[in-house]
């Protein structure tokens, strides 16, 4: 079974590289594997390396990070807004 990402498991909407003003960057989509027959020492090497690049990233980006974590937050706790109701709907 594969896993889903942090957006689809807060049912958060995911964004185009575009609508982040990404546009230019070159990317690509990446399955991530690992090898099943990695060592612990390996598992903690990568876990340690991974570790100290959230470290990196949150040092350079954590404020913007935080920001945009909340707003994702209150759109999910606040809900659809009177905009994408929809009053012809049938309610169930």
């Amino acid at each position: 079974m594969k896993r889903k990402t942090r957006a689809q498991r807060m049912g958060v909407r995911e964004y185009r590289l575009e609508e982040m003003g990404l546009g230019n960057t070159k990317a690509t989509v990446l399955t991530l594997g690992i090898a099943p027959n990695w060592t612990p020492e390996q598992a903690t090497a990568v876990y340690e390396t991974l570790d100290d690049l959230l470290d990196v990233i949150w040092r350079s980006y954590g404020p913007q990070i935080q920001r945009t974590l909340r707003i994702e937050w209150l759109r999910l706790v606040a809900g659809p807004s009177r905009a994408e109701i929809n009053d012809d709907d049938v309610p169930f």
